[in-house]
């Protein structure tokens, strides 16, 4: 059943108001690494808010599949989601540090920044 769970909260975190896509993040946060995956593909919905708030919750569960993901959505053009791709790699700590060095040569002025 947690299948289920995880899609419909993915339908929340999508299309819900913002309240319900707030909440639908925190549930997520509580599942923790089986959540994972769904957040992962949230980082590159078109919704910039979908984007923070996937990212915010990964910085929260801080497992390491995160990583690279996260490291691409430095790239993205809004300054919130940017800001929690920050916000979550900084919280995943020392594993996130070789990746965000490569990054780092990265020639996308935003990922420099």
């Amino acid at each position: 059943m947690l299948w289920w769970t995880l899609w419909k909260l993915k339908r929340q975190l999508i299309r819900g108001s913002a309240y319900e896509q707030d909440l639908a993040m925190k549930e997520l946060v509580i599942i923790g690494s089986p959540a994972v995956k769904t957040l992962i593909d949230a980082l590159k919905d078109s919704n910039w808010l979908v984007r923070s708030l996937a990212a915010e919750a990964l910085g929260k569960i801080a497992d390491t599949r995160a990583i690279e993901p996260l490291i691409i959505a430095l790239k993205d053009s809004h300054p919130s989601a940017h800001r929690y791709a920050i916000e979550a790699l900084v919280k995943l700590g020392e594993v996130a540090v070789k990746p965000l060095i490569t990054a780092l040569l990265d020639s996308h002025y935003g990922i420099r920044q």
